[in-house]
């Protein structure tokens, strides 16, 4: 369905998140705990901003 992609990509980010929390949590590590949360985010963030504007420039949303 046109329009759609929006609504996917924010499921991803989301998808994106839990599984960080969930790695992260699963190592037991504290030390740098918030440092590497951030990074993984601020990943994800850049990789569905790419997939969003390629979307936006080929006009799919």
């Amino acid at each position: 369905m046109p329009g759609q992609h929006l609504v996917w990509i924010s499921l991803a980010f989301a998808g994106c998140t839990i599984g960080t929390l969930c790695v992260q949590l699963a190592t037991g590590r504290k030390e740098g705990y918030v440092d590497r949360v951030t990074i993984s985010l601020v990943g994800a963030v850049t990789v569905l901003a790419a997939a969003t504007g390629i979307f936006a420039l080929t006009g799919l949303v």
